[in-house]
């Protein structure tokens, strides 16, 4: 990486995360460090991010354009589908300190560092993945960089399987005011079976494809859409 590109991101870094915050963050990346730990001077809290994966993207994206900058009135209740690192989670958390939000995530790796992202914070973390049914998965590709990981259904005695639920028994029958989807292609599973649609008042979703495209937007056909970054907003 060039230091032109480092430099712009210094001063892009700067405005949202503080200009000293900014230099320790392109320090500790240029020296390769596996986890890069650093303050976001605004928020008053340190966040990791891992130099090796889409983390550092992921974190320009939600805290620097403000991807999930969206219009909610006072959510009570968010489902961070597919939450990573936690970095979507921690965002919500602090631009609706009164919701509650389930981050979802079914890699181990991954859950530890939306724990450490999101501690002290109205977050739950769940180590599980959303799937059109309760049911074993396993993930497809795990020799992939963890942001990447796909789930497919695993045979019972397979070691590598874990539980996954459908979305409809993480609601609960509770009204949710926004599912935040980013599930690697399962929407393909997760829209077969829209019955827990007339509990969510929003849905922001990055689709994997034309064919997962298509089903999300007949699955909530009469809903205004919209795009928010990667991802679509659909608000009923």
């Amino acid at each position: 990486m060039d230091l032109r590109y480092k430099l712009g991101r210094v001063v892009r870094w700067s405005k949202r995360i503080g200009l000293l915050n900014a230099i320790s963050f392109e320090v500790q990346q240029t020296l390769r460090r596996p986890v890069i730990s650093f303050m976001h001077g605004s928020l008053g809290r340190r966040i990791h991010l891992r130099s090796s994966s889409s983390d550092i993207e992921v974190f320009e994206q939600i805290f620097i354009e403000d991807e999930f900058a969206i219009p909610l009135d006072s959510p009570k209740f968010i489902v961070d589908g597919g939450a990573n690192c936690g970095l979507a989670s921690l965002y919500l958390a602090v631009r609706y300190p009164g919701a509650k939000i389930i981050a979802v995530e079914p890699n181990a790796e991954n859950c530890a560092l939306c724990v450490r992202n999101t501690r002290g914070m109205n977050v739950e973390v769940v180590r599980t993945a959303i799937w059109s049914s309760s049911t074993r998965l396993k993930i497809e590709n795990p020799g992939d960089a963890p942001w990447s990981f796909r789930c497919v259904e695993a045979d019972a005695g397979d070691p590598a399987g874990f539980e996954a639920c459908d979305l409809g028994s993480i609601l609960s029958g509770r009204q949710c005011d926004l599912v935040k989807l980013d599930i690697e292609g399962a929407e393909l599973e997760l829209f077969k079976d829209t019955g827990w649609l007339k509990d969510v008042s929003a849905i922001l979703v990055e689709t994997h494809g034309d064919e997962a495209d298509a089903l999300v937007r007949r699955a909530c056909a009469g809903w205004t859409i919209s795009q928010s970054g990667e991802k679509l907003l659909l608000v009923r």
